[in-house]
């Protein structure tokens, strides 16, 4: 756990930074940029994020969303689920923001800095009562970008950021207090891109093959090389922090999010707890694959997610017996539609794809064994390349879960947890009914104006979906001393399945493909120790983790057999991950402060079937450093 305080002092002011402090937490974007964030804990994906105890479905703009007015951030390793909320496999990042106080006051923080950095962010406690307490937040983040397009002249990577959050603490007893926070978040930036590496055409092979790629030399314009694209290049035309991306179109993130949380204190020993929450976040993003000053692959995704859940804890205790209790229950629809744009100048007439036809290049392999121009072209500006698409996932489940402690012994607790998941949902396909601007805008100037989301469902096949599972933990801890305890524990995770329906380029048939659970089965052991008269804190774990049924892109066949040129979630296979985690602090005096943490990690996939895409079992995990090792200093 990182305090406020804590995260103010060492100058952690996003996620990204504090994953830069915990070993063997990883914070970065994903394959289509920062949008959407990935969390890796101990190499496993899926981590669980919580602000204020409420699970974070959409997790769009955390990744460089500025930190305001957080309380504390809490980092938990391994499987969670018996205890609180969501399944996960990889872990939890539950963050907390400030209650309100009894005290009115008010707190204002100003930041300028490099690229035109100018931070506002102010926050006012104004108690109404005793008995009702009220916070009001409000913040601007803003920094120009750092990484400049030479297409546009812009400069990507700028962050513009607006925040409002009310928070209400009601307490008409002293056994009952209720807070209602509503918060609204607008993130709005131009993605960052550089091109480290330009590597031919798939079907470029042995000389005498052509992709894509090339088209654009072949009608007369600059050829798409390393000399032309690659940032940094010897002798070439791109700078080392210079990109060649013709967008110009910011990604935009909103998020509003309304939560109630509701506690009862029961007698003396047992406390009641309602969280209650409705989220609705949209999305709107351009990720440009090739990032270039062509539109050579360009995906437009727009998203709307809609969530409901219901949190239900009852905990108590003796001296020998702590327990909780708990129902999670929730409700989602998430419609999600995307463009692909392939070879659009070629599409829409301004170069003239004949031109690349007759050149003396395409009609050398006209009749080679390789496909020719004619057929790469048909590819990319085909049903299987160039496509819109508007998708509805339903999703609702709910899930019972338990975790109890007993004290064997004066010194030593066993733990066990035990959790049931049920889940079930639908996929389906959508009719796209045009917006105002139309339903497939045009590159590089498209808006935002508009419906783009609007679809029928009249004649669309759903796919439906269901899955259960029972996941547990067992651990047994051993305090030897007041402050040196240790422990051994093994735990559960899971991550449920889905399904979804596409379409057959070849014929135009509907196909399903489904996915199971992923699971993971962690043994750890660790001690835990405040030494030196509290002068030295020293903690260590060591951890072995099998991944089963893991959830990764893999190519889909049709009833016949044959290959399709698509690729969906499937299950490829199982993996294994070990390490050892060391956390030291040292405070010499009162004045000054050292943290000192090295994280180890061990990966590697033990089995992989044959048809996973771009994964085998010579294959690194993602997001998994073999080492982390971090330093810091505080006065």
């Amino acid at each position: 756990a990182v305090t406020g305080e804590g995260l103010e002092m060492k100058g952690l002011d996003s996620l990204e930074r504090v994953s830069q402090s915990i070993p063997n937490l990883l914070v970065t974007g994903s394959g289509g940029g920062t949008v959407q964030p990935g969390f890796t804990v101990r190499g496993i994906p899926n981590v669980g994020t919580y602000v204020d105890g409420v699970w974070q479905v959409g997790t769009a703009g955390l990744l460089n969303q500025g930190f305001v007015d957080i309380d504390r951030i809490e980092i938990l390793r391994g499987p969670q689920g018996t205890t609180f909320g969501r399944d996960s496999t990889g872990g939890a990042i539950r963050i907390w923001t400030k209650r309100p106080t009894q005290e009115f006051g008010a707190d204002l923080t100003g930041t300028l800095g490099s690229f035109d950095r100018r931070d506002v962010k102010a926050s006012v406690n104004v108690p109404i009562t005793d008995k009702l307490l009220t916070k009001w937040t409000v913040a601007n983040l803003y920094r120009d970008g750092y990484l400049h397009d030479i297409t546009t002249n812009l400069n990507n990577g700028g962050i513009n950021q607006q925040l409002f959050h009310g928070d209400i603490l009601w307490s008409p007893t002293d056994r009952i207090s209720w807070r209602f926070n509503y918060q609204t978040d607008r993130n709005s930036y131009t993605e960052p891109r550089v091109q480290d590496a330009v590597f031919p055409g798939t079907l470029a092979l042995a000389g005498n093959g052509i992709g894509s790629i090339d088209f654009y030399g072949l009608a007369g314009q600059a050829p798409f090389t390393a000399l032309t694209q690659t940032a940094g290049y010897p002798g070439g035309q791109v700078c080392q922090w210079c990109g060649r991306s013709e967008i110009t179109l910011p990604n935009t993130i909103d998020t509003k999010q309304f939560s109630s949380d509701v506690t009862v204190d029961i007698g003396k020993s047992m406390k009641l707890q309602f969280i209650t929450a409705n989220t609705l976040q949209e999305v709107r993003d351009v990720i440009d694959w090739d990032n270039s000053q062509y539109v050579l692959v360009t995906d437009v995704n727009l998203n709307r997610l809609r969530v409901f859940s219901q949190e239900v804890q009852l905990s108590g205790g003796t001296d020998k017996v702590k327990w909780v209790a708990g129902a999670y229950y929730w409700n989602q629809t998430n419609r999600t539609r995307v463009t692909r744009y392939q070879l659009e100048e070629f599409v829409s007439g301004l170069y003239n794809i004949n031109t690349v036809f007759n050149s003396p290049r395409c009609q050398d392999i006209l009749n080679g064994p390789l496909a020719n121009c004619q057929a790469v072209y048909n590819g990319a500006v085909g049903p299987g390349g160039r496509f819109d698409q508007l998708n509805e996932d339903t999703q609702d489940g709910y899930a019972m879960f338990g975790d109890v402690t007993v004290s064997l012994t004066k010194t030593i607790d066993l733990t066990v947890g035990l959790r049931h998941h049920n889940q079930s949902g639908a996929n389906q396909p959508l009719t796209i009914v045009n917006g105002v601007t139309g339903a497939r805008p045009i590159l590089p100037n498209l808006g935002w104006e508009g419906n783009f989301l609007l679809g029928s469902k009249v004649g669309n096949p759903e796919t439906p979906y269901s899955y259960s599972k029972n996941t547990g933990k067992v651990s047994l801890q051993k305090q030897f001393r007041d402050n040196i305890m240790g422990y051994i524990a093994y735990s559960e995770g899971f991550n449920s399945g889905g399904a979804s329906r596409f379409t057959n380029p070849a014929d135009g048939s509907a196909l399903l493909s489904a996915w199971k659970p992923q699971t993971l089965e962690n043994t750890e052991i660790g001690f835990r120790s405040d030494l030196a008269n509290k002068k030295l804190r020293l903690n260590a774990t060591v951890f072995h983790t099998v991944w089963k049924d893991i959830q990764a892109l893999g190519p889909v066949f049709d009833s016949a057999g044959r290959q399709l040129p698509a690729l969906v979630t499937s299950n490829v296979g199982q993996a294994l991950a070990k390490g050892a985690e060391l956390e030291m602090t040292i405070v010499p005096t009162e004045k000054l402060l050292f943290n000192v943490n090295l994280g180890m990690l061990d990966t590697a996939y033990t089995n992989i079937v044959q048809t996973a895409f771009l994964l085998s079992t010579s294959s690194e995990f993602q997001g998994a450093p073999k080492n982390t090792e971090i330093g810091r200093a505080h006065v």
